[in-house]
């Protein structure tokens, strides 16, 4: 099969990461048989207007997968109700007349989040006579009353795809409040981890290490990870807590860290590339992220795979991964909770058996069970394709 990957947010040069999950389940669908063509026909933000890639159709190769794309400035559009969806339409069509004629023939397409890609693609999709499928990742749908405009987009995007996927149980219960949509139209694929992050057996012989990683905003709430870690080891020196990833409130972070007195116990990373993410993980012993929403918790898994316990709140998409066996859930915006867990880990990480955590997390959410799945979905529409 030609799949025709259409993601609403791509790694652009600023920040190489930005989606990466969307580029892992490429690779995936690739490593089971799959030519995977990706068309980048997102938005840029400030920091990459003048990357030199706007207003131009590009052809590159990634790792094996053909990247198609046309990218322009954001300009605000992103904000607009329909999210820039007509531009997104638009450039997305100069691309696939590129994409064909280069020789090949889209058989499915998939986007990634109905806005804007969604809306863009089942449009094109529909009007060029191919099955389309929609994974949806968008936090809004969770942290936000959906209605009015954005609504009725979600709605015309389930109502007009071939299948619409959600990536945790409590995202299709809200995409299923929202449309009001047959619920036989939505299913539940969670996100892939990658290969890369995999089980090392050599022992910790180190400081005990927390690890959070993310996006330093509000809702990731590292500041409540900062407290709690502070208030429940206080007088410990050899607990340690590392933060990964960048983002607006980074200053207010350390300014915390420094009011608190524990800039020698926490550090700031920043953002790096996944293979060093991966590095850190494997000498870690716990990934903590309260978190007061996530769809999923690609985080979450990571951590898992490499056989960490992971502390996360019950914010939506980590209860259909954190278990008794493999970490603790606590509630949102609970300092005491957050410490008590914290501690309870600490105390008790002989009990968690890393390997079991590692392996269990591989056969739930490795490329082979998440492509499998998704095989056959895109299986059973080729096939009604061709029967009508």
């Amino acid at each position: 099969m030609n799949i025709l990957i259409v993601p609403s947010w791509y790694k652009t040069k600023s920040n190489p990461t930005l989606g990466s999950f969307f580029f892992e389940q490429a690779q995936m669908l690739k490593d089971i048989g799959n030519t995977v063509i990706i068309a980048d026909v997102t938005f840029q933000s400030k920091k990459d207007y003048f990357s030199g890639r706007c207003y131009k159709l590009l052809r590159e190769e990634d790792e094996g997968i053909i990247v198609y794309s046309y990218v322009i400035p954001s300009f605000g559009r992103f904000n607009q109700d329909g999210g820039g969806a007509n531009s997104v339409y638009k450039n997305l069509r100069k691309v696939y007349q590129r994409i064909i004629k280069d020789g090949f023939r889209i058989d499915l397409v998939h986007a990634h989040s109905y806005l804007p890609a969604g809306i863009a693609a089942t449009r094109f999709a529909k009007e060029e006579g191919i099955p389309v499928v929609v994974t949806e990742h968008s936090s809004d749908l969770l942290s936000t009353n959906v209605e009015g405009v954005r609504a009725s987009l979600l709605s015309e995007v389930v109502e007009s795809c071939d299948k619409f996927i959600c990536v945790s149980n409590k995202l299709k219960e809200s995409v299923l409040n929202i449309t009001k949509c047959d619920e036989s139209k939505v299913t539940v694929i969670p996100n892939v981890v990658d290969s890369m992050f995999e089980y090392n057996s050599s022992e910790h012989k180190h400081n005990f290490t927390f690890i959070s990683i993310g996006n330093l905003i509000q809702r990731k709430r590292f500041d409540l990870t900062i407290d709690a870690f502070s208030k429940a080891f206080k007088k410990d020196e050899n607990v340690k807590l590392k933060i990964i990833g960048d983002g607006t409130l980074r200053t207010n972070l350390e300014d915390r860290v420094r009011a608190l007195g524990e800039d020698k116990r926490i550090s700031f990373l920043g953002r790096m590339e996944r293979k060093e993410v991966v590095k850190h993980l494997q000498e870690a012993d716990c990934l903590v992220l309260p978190s007061d929403y996530e769809t999923f918790g690609v985080a979450y898994i990571e951590a898992l795979a490499v056989g960490n316990p992971v502390i996360g709140t019950k914010n939506g998409g980590s209860e259909d991964i954190i278990n008794l066996e493999n970490g603790i859930l606590v509630d949102k915006d609970d300092v005491n909770q957050l410490s008590k867990a914290m501690r309870c880990i600490y105390t008790e990480i002989d009990n968690y058996d890393r390997l079991q955590i590692a392996s269990s997390t591989m056969q739930k959410y490795g490329r082979a069970a998440i492509g499998n799945e998704i095989k056959k979905i895109y299986l059973n529409l080729i096939k009604n394709e061709l029967e009508n």
